[in-house]
């Protein structure tokens, strides 16, 4: 069983009334952090129609505190889309139970292999994830450009 923080602390799936809130945590858990780009609202809510059954959020009351994005890719590969926490939530020991939480979830979809990416320059996920036992296996340099319809 997973600690959570305090009592007022829960998971919860995403719903349609939750999306608008789930962007906003996502943009500003991602504002500062090497090799992270956001898509517009429009990209976002759209993704979630299509890919949503990996996402959960982690809830401090009312207010998203973090949140945990997972798929299944081909040959049961569980990939760790995201995850996140709001930058008031940092430094409170979040990584580790939202990396936890995108484990389980890919185990219960039937992963039996894990991936993901992540910014070499990233030292604070690099740490967590080699915590949890990932090794990385391929640097792949990255080029993007920003298309209009990327715009926040």
């Amino acid at each position: 069983t997973e600690l959570l923080p305090g009592p007022l602390w829960r998971w919860m799936r995403v719903t349609p009334r939750w999306v608008p809130r789930f962007y906003d945590t996502v943009r500003d858990a991602m504002t500062g952090v090497p090799g992270s780009y956001m898509v517009s609202r429009a990209a976002f809510a759209a993704d979630l129609k299509r890919e949503s059954d990996g996402d959960v959020l982690l809830l401090s009351g009312e207010d998203v505190a973090g949140f945990v994005r997972v798929q299944i890719l081909d040959a049961r590969v569980g990939y760790v889309r995201m995850i996140g926490r709001r930058p008031d939530f940092r430094g409170i020991g979040l990584g580790p139970l939202l990396l936890g939480k995108a484990l389980e979830r890919l185990e219960a979809m039937g992963a039996r292999r894990l991936a993901l990416d992540v910014s070499s320059t990233n030292r604070a996920a690099l740490e967590l994830y080699r915590m949890f036992g990932f090794t990385i296996i391929q640097e792949v340099p990255v080029y993007r450009g920003k298309r209009p319809s990327d715009a926040v």
